[in-house]
């Protein structure tokens, strides 16, 4: 029952009547796509099911086989560059794994994706490393997740980033 109701759920709340597969949430190699909501729309909710669905593997909801890694970022409280803090938020300590995990991310041929969560322009050194990693990052997909008008100078300077519109859920 719970993976009927979840299922359909994600068939219902795209914005202008826009009916979606979760399989959408997912950019393709080397693109940005940035899915925008007020705080009740349940993006961390689908966040936690984009992690949850590669952690274990599973292909009911969406298919995330092809992915090698996926990096989960909580973006509502960053405090460094984007590096650092998937590292901090990984509880990675060692300085070689920071540069193995650069060179991973930034060599992506499309196995990899960042998910950015929450996130929202205010740590100027955390803002300027992600736009700095958009233009370095090679294959990698990337998947914003924001409320409106949080990230307005991130999507300038992808430029070429697509996004969906979330609508707040009323059950």
């Amino acid at each position: 029952l719970f993976r009927l109701v979840v299922y359909s759920f994600f068939f219902l709340f795209f914005s202008e009547g826009q009916v979606m597969k979760l399989q959408a949430l997912i950019p393709e190699a080397g693109e940005t796509l940035f899915l925008e909501g007020p705080p009740e729309s349940r993006k961390m909710t689908i966040a936690q099911i984009l992690v949850s669905s590669w952690t274990e593997g599973r292909t009911d909801l969406l298919d995330l086989s092809t992915l090698q890694l996926l990096v989960y970022v909580n973006c509502s409280a960053v405090e460094g560059d984007l590096i650092q803090e998937i590292m901090t938020q990984c509880s990675l300590i060692n300085k070689s794994t920071e540069n193995e995990l650069r060179t991973v991310l930034t060599r992506a041929s499309g196995e990899a994706l960042l998910l950015l969560d929450g996130y929202r322009e205010e740590n100027k050194t955390f803002d300027e490393s992600l736009k700095r990693f958009l233009s370095e990052r090679g294959g990698c997909r990337v998947l914003v997740m924001a409320s409106p008008a949080n990230c307005h100078s991130l999507k300038e300077a992808c430029g070429t980033g697509e996004m969906l519109r979330l609508e707040a859920q009323t059950v």
